[in-house]
């Protein structure tokens, strides 16, 4: 029980720095050591004391990691939420056994067809053998999902870089996705972190052009949420800044810290291999706080947030003031 009065309601845990993609924006932080079993039970049994009530478990590719479904299982058996963000080319594999588990299935795709999905830097193997880009990979899942009923929510995550940034591509993705049964298609706004930070100068987005981008973005996003074949949210880099709690493969804790200009700066905050979570959620929080420069909240975050409130309307949920406090949060 967690008895700190801190309340964390979303924990990112990067299960594995194992990866089958090389994409040029990743964040993840490469050539850490995944934890043995023993630290990672202890990790888990440290999560359910908190009181989180999320997990968003992701990597590296997680289910690289082989004790991927034991972490998802013991999450799920005792009351917390779990999200999985996978690149797809291991999914079908665990398909059976994770269905029993997630409550959201989070799956990339920055294109519309095979050739476009490349545009980021994307490259993704499976089993040693090159798959393209993995847009073929994502497709066969959501073409599987559209003739079996699931009782989880399906979000396409997409990112958004210097490449890709003009409204009638977002247009032709917008096509080709309302084609499938998702619940939610959230554009992510290119952060220099990990293996970003060295691609910078190639993704990065000047902030007059993200501007105008944005205006035209309302527009669009307002006609997608007219049809209401899904929901479509845009996350820029000031509204994901220290909106993390994130568990490191080898069970350190970190901050992510944006500058906004060169890049994020991963904040230490603790070791749950080594540490009781209440002394780290106490780090954490004393470290959110000190933060003194948080952005203005602008036009578009008001209504970012009345969308994301239809979003929780249109699928039955209710969350308190605190949980309120993550809707910015990347998951």
């Amino acid at each position: 029980m967690n008895t700190s009065n801190i309340e964390c309601n979303i924990i990112d845990w990067r299960i594995t720095a194992k990866c089958n993609s090389g994409c040029d924006y990743c964040y993840a932080s490469a050539n850490l050591p995944e934890m043995p079993l023993n630290d990672i039970e202890r990790v888990v049994e440290s999560i359910i004391k908190s009181g989180c009530r999320t997990v968003c478990i992701s990597g590296g590719e997680p289910l690289l990691n082989n004790n991927a479904i034991f972490i998802i299982k013991q999450l799920h058996n005792n009351g917390v939420s779990v999200y999985l963000s996978t690149n797809g080319t291991e999914y079908m594999k665990y398909r059976e056994e994770l269905e029993k588990y997630i409550s959201k299935l989070s799956l990339p795709l920055d294109g519309f067809d095979e050739e476009s999905n490349k545009i980021n830097g994307r490259e993704v193997s499976s089993n040693g053998v090159a798959v393209g880009s993995g847009f073929e990979v994502v497709k066969s899942i959501l073409d599987y999902y559209e003739d079996h009923p699931h009782n989880f929510a399906i979000k396409i995550g997409t990112v958004l870089t210097s490449h890709n940034l003009y409204i009638d591509y977002f247009k032709k993705m917008y096509e080709f996705l309302k084609n499938y049964s998702i619940d939610l298609w959230k554009i992510y706004e290119f952060i220099p972190e990990g293996r970003g930070k060295s691609n910078r100068d190639a993704l990065s987005i000047h902030p007059e052009a993200l501007d105008d981008f944005t205006k035209e973005f309302k527009l669009f996003q307002e006609n997608v949420l007219s049809v209401g074949n899904f929901d479509c949210l845009l996350a820029t880099r000031s509204m994901r800044n220290a909106a993390y709690f994130i568990i490191q493969p080898n069970g350190t804790v970190i901050l992510p810290i944006d500058d906004g200009n060169s890049g994020v700066n991963e904040v230490l905050i603790g070791d749950l291999s080594k540490q009781y979570i209440t002394d780290v959620l106490k780090e954490w929080e004393k470290q959110v706080s000190s933060i003194k420069h948080k952005p203005k909240q602008s036009d578009y975050h008001v209504k970012f947030s009345k969308i994301f409130a239809h979003f929780l309307a249109r699928h039955g949920l209710l969350l308190s003031v605190c949980q309120l406090q993550s809707v910015y949060h990347p998951c």
